[in-house]
């Protein structure tokens, strides 16, 4: 039904005036009658003049019908979203329920009592949505490994609905899906833009499990055939202090090893293990720790140690310009490494170069009867390799980087400080090539290994530098770099001894870091500032290229007595960098084509791959793959994609896999293997390991989207939060029509003023 309404032309003081002054006006003139004017006549006139004004003043107010229009037909849209991952399991809900139990009670409760107001349709989701009746969803189990909010919400919001439309959310708000919470408040904008408001309700606590997990400090390693090597694993837990375990180590389906383990209350428990193969190749170990009464899961209970056995030592060349004790003491480090063979050079003057050489030789070898031996490393004679050193002077620097095919029997070339005597337009194109080509490590020590690095060198390093003031900093690794695990426990919390060590310093200051450029480890100065890289590396063709900021590191293995807990990771660091160096990616002594796969363990949430090398690049063409997975047959083959800014480097994308143990080979022209690798792929935990509820995103998403946060969550309140927010956001629909805008409106208010004109006319006064 309409109603009458007035939208005045001018402002209300406005009207108020014009009326005020016409009246008196009229009145004025209708006082003032000529004597000879008739008083009829002049009744007419004044009753025409005030009709006259009054529609005047009413249009000027004016008039408009108002009738609202009949609303959209059908009925608004409601969804539900319940959360079926597997967070959701956790029963902390108030009467011993399970958060999903709960949440499909409450939806029950909904589509029940508000079906006949609203076109209910209810959705399960956790990495993937799917409809699903109300009926279906107490036969479902929250066993997803992801919760991705983002998608859900996003979803059901893409289309306007004419009736009106709202989301209701049952979920713990335990958002653990790729990028953050970025898409999350991304589809809550979407929401906010469709008028669809999310009215959240969140189901949980901060519940806590009890879990056991089994680390390892490398989960890999290369030595000698025969050599024995130490598995160090680090059993981190939760709610389990005091507990007991037993710790096994199997390999090729047998245990090797057992121990017993009790938890300590203030840290991770530590055991190590120690292996050897005899032949060379590839060897996976598993340690596998009992399960203890009441963990949420034993998934994580067991880790893989893959062990490269080789016959040849991993050759490193050291250059310095200078003796520093930086040097010396690294020098030191090296070659105690059994696995390492040292070419050192130093330069003493301009035209006198000491030359040191330790080198190896695998365990059990005969000792030549002309060679001195400088020591041996501790354990068994017979599987330790022997360690002889030899001395030499040089009179000429250029002999050492000039010719590419001495360069080619080292794996590893560290440059030291002053390097420039080293560092020829020949030199320089050599380690270029040997990088590029041959595979090979360049490392930088210390910083900028000469005053102004510039040309060839500058474009192969990481980095760029500028001069600066001396500073002094501590070193604390990046999340990338305790995912190198080259500190034990370093993936499980970040280490405290580095910022503990004495601090480093530095002069030339990193201006920029390079694209393809990955920081591990960041400088922490006095004011607190900690976005300096101190280790930073980049591909650069087959090879990488490191550098690591900071003189004065050599004191990290010259502790003082109140730093002597911490006389070890000197050694250790060096030790895990020279594995990563050459490990990680690169091609092993006596090897012309290597695969090896990006984790020892991923997720069936990720793409398994692998990176194959080819020393010869422009001449060997990449063999095909082949992945079997243990118990399964037939094998499948796969292409290596070659990486456009990495000759020789080469990608294999095995695609998301099942879990189960992996092996990955190369295939020559004749079907023969032509190396491996070997993996596992493993069922992701965190939606077990972490159930934590967060009510502050629920509380976000409620709020961004124009809806609320639930109390109760019953029929009642979603319906009247639905009811306020249509009256603000999409009040009743109105038509207006104005009132005098009619033509004979016009015409007789022209009329009423024509005749006023008239009878004025006729009476002498115009």
């Amino acid at each position: 039904m309409g109603m009458m309404t007035f939208e005045p032309l001018i402002s209300p003081a406005l009207w108020t005036a014009v009326a005020a002054l016409a009246v008196p006006l009229v009145a004025w003139y209708a006082w003032s009658r000529p004597r000879e004017m008739g008083r009829a006549r002049w009744a007419a006139i004044i009753g025409l003049m005030g009709l006259g004004l009054a529609g005047v003043l009413l249009i000027l107010l004016n008039p408009t019908w108002v009738d609202e229009l009949p609303p959209p037909a059908g009925k608004p849209r409601l969804t539900i979203l319940v959360d079926s991952s597997g967070s959701m399991g956790a029963a902390d809900v108030p009467g011993g329920q399970t958060r999903y139990q709960a949440a499909v009670r409450r939806a029950a409760e909904v589509v029940e009592a508000l079906g006949g107001q609203f076109e209910i349709q209810t959705r399960v989701f956790s990495e993937t949505i799917s409809p699903a009746e109300v009926a279906e969803l107490a036969d479902r189990r929250p066993e997803a490994q992801v919760t991705d909010l983002g998608a859900a919400i996003a979803s059901v919001v893409g289309e306007d609905h004419p009736a009106g439309q709202a989301v209701v959310l049952f979920s713990d708000g335990n958002h653990n899906a790729g990028g953050g919470v970025a898409p999350v408040l991304a589809a809550v904008r979407m929401a906010r833009a469709m008028a669809a408001p999310v009215y959240c309700q969140t189901l949980g606590g901060a519940a806590e499990v009890r879990d056991l997990s089994v680390q390892l400090g490398a989960p890999q390693e290369v030595v000698f055939a025969g050599q024995r090597v130490s598995i160090e694993v680090w059993l981190t837990h939760q709610g389990l202090s005091g507990g007991r375990t037993s710790v096994a180590l199997y390999g090729d389906g047998q245990e090797l090893s057992r121990r017993e383990v009790i938890l300590p209350p203030d840290g991770p428990a530590h055991v190590r293990f120690e292996v050897s193969r005899a032949e060379k190749g590839l060897a996976r170990y598993e340690i596998k720790a009992d399960a203890i009464p009441g963990e949420a899961t034993a998934g994580n209970n067991t880790a893989v140690f893959l062990l490269r056995t080789v016959d040849e030592p991993i050759r490193i060349l050291l250059l310095e310009g200078k003796p520093y004790w930086d040097g010396k003491f690294l020098m030191r480090t090296l070659a105690g490494d059994p696995l390492a063979e040292l070419d050192c050079v130093v330069r003493m003057t301009d035209k006198r170069f000491v030359r040191q050489t330790i080198s190896s030789r695998p365990p059990g070898a005969t000792r030549p009867a002309a060679t001195s031996t400088a020591g041996t490393d501790a354990g068994p004679a017979a599987t330790q390799p022997v360690r002889e050193q030899k001395w030499t002077v040089l009179t000429d620097s250029a002999e050492v980087l000039a010719k590419p095919e001495s360069l080619r029997q080292y794996q590893i070339v560290v440059l030291g400080r002053d390097a420039e005597v080293f560092l020829t337009d020949p030199a320089v194109s050599n380690l270029r090539d040997w990088v590029a080509r041959e595979g090979g490590a360049l490392l930088c020590f210390r910083g900028a290994p000469m005053a102004q690095v510039t040309g060839r060198l500058a474009s192969m390093l990481p980095v760029e530098w500028t001069s600066g003031r001396e500073s002094r900093f501590h070193v604390r690794l990046t999340e990338l770099g305790r995912e190198m695990r080259w500190l034990p426990g370093a993936d499980a919390q970040p280490p405290a001894e580095l910022a503990e060590l004495p601090t480093l310093a530095t002069v030339a200051q990193i201006e920029r870091t390079k694209p393809l450029a990955t920081v591990l480890a960041t400088a922490v100065f006095a004011d607190g500032q900690r976005d300096t890289p101190v280790v930073t590396w980049q591909p650069y063709g087959t090879g990488r290229t490191v550098v690591i900021e900071g003189a004065g590191m050599w004191r990290w293995a010259f502790l003082p007595p109140d730093q002597q807990a911490h006389d070890a990771l000197y050694g250790t660091l060096w030790h895990s960098i020279l594995r990563w160096m050459v490990s990680g990616s690169g091609l092993l002594p006596g090897e012309n084509l290597a695969i090896r796969g990006e984790k020892v363990l991923f997720s069936t949430l990720e793409p398994a791959m692998a990176t194959l090398r080819v020393r010869d690049w422009s001449k060997v063409q990449p063999p095909m793959v082949e992945l079997t997975a243990e118990g399964q047959q037939p094998a499948q083959r796969f292409t290596p994609v070659a990486l456009k800014d990495e000759p020789g480097t080469y990608r294999v994308v095995f695609g998301k896999l099942p879990p189960g143990r992996y092996r990955a080979r190369m295939i020559d022209a004749s079907g023969g293997a032509a190396g491996e690798t070997l993996f596992d792929v493993a069922s992701s935990l965190q939606e077990q390991l972490d159930v934590r509820a967060r009510p502050e995103l629920m509380a976000r998403i409620a709020e961004g989207s124009g809806g609320a946060v639930l109390e109760e969550a019953s029929p009642g309140e979603i319906a009247k939060r639905f009811r306020e927010y249509m009256a603000v956001n999409r009040p009743p629909q109105v038509r207006r029509v104005t009132a005098w805008d009619r033509w004979w409106v016009l015409l007789g208010l022209f009329g009423v003023w024509g005749t006023t004109w008239a009878l004025r006319r006729s009476g002498g006064l115009i």
